[in-house]
């Protein structure tokens, strides 16, 4: 459990930065790759998802950015689709989109709670998803898509405004590598 305080970027959107300790930095989260280690440095949103499966596009798609100590990237993609259920919602999700609208305070959030780490993952290179669109990010998309409840996805849709709302438009591979991990891989 970590504190997270809530804002709003210069565009309106909400986000979520976490606020660890001197003592322990990665308090927040982490995310390894070989000898590299991430630390969670912010959570935002995008609706619709930018990410797409099959050429889908989800209600919305959770990006938890990460930062090594040399500067590098790498975002952990989450999508989330609708459901009536608001039992079958991600708690954490829901904890945090009760908040959305709020301008201060904080929140207590696990994040690792908000996704599946034993789901499998695609992973590729890629850029930032806003400005400024800095390329040799390390992308991670989870293979599980979460739950949100119809009612957070409008409160969205509301506070963002209409379609194209936060999602910049998915772009080509570009001859990319998707590379797909399973969990017996992990």
């Amino acid at each position: 459990m970590m504190d997270r305080r809530s804002s709003s970027s210069p565009t309106g959107t909400p986000y979520f930065d976490c606020q660890p300790t001197v003592a322990n930095a990665a308090a927040c989260g982490s995310l390894v790759d070989g000898n590299v280690t991430y630390v969670l440095a912010g959570i935002h949103f995008h609706a619709p998802s930018e990410n797409t499966r099959d050429g889908h596009a989800f209600p919305v798609e959770m990006h938890m950015v990460h930062q090594a100590a040399d500067g590098a990237l790498a975002v952990l993609g989450v999508l989330f689709e609708n459901t009536a259920n608001a039992t079958d919602a991600n708690p954490e999700m829901s904890k945090m989109m009760d908040r959305m609208t709020s301008t201060s305070g904080s929140i207590d959030v696990d994040t690792s709670r908000l996704f599946d780490s034993g789901s499998g993952f695609w992973r590729w290179s890629g850029s930032l998803t806003t400005p400024p669109c800095s390329e040799d990010v390390l992308w991670s998309l989870s293979k599980t898509v979460q739950k949100i409840t119809a009612a957070h996805t409008e409160a969205f849709k509301t506070h963002l405004g209409s379609y194209p709302g936060t999602a910049r438009p998915t772009q080509p591979l570009y001859g990319r590598t998707v590379q797909v991990y399973q969990p017996d891989d992990l």
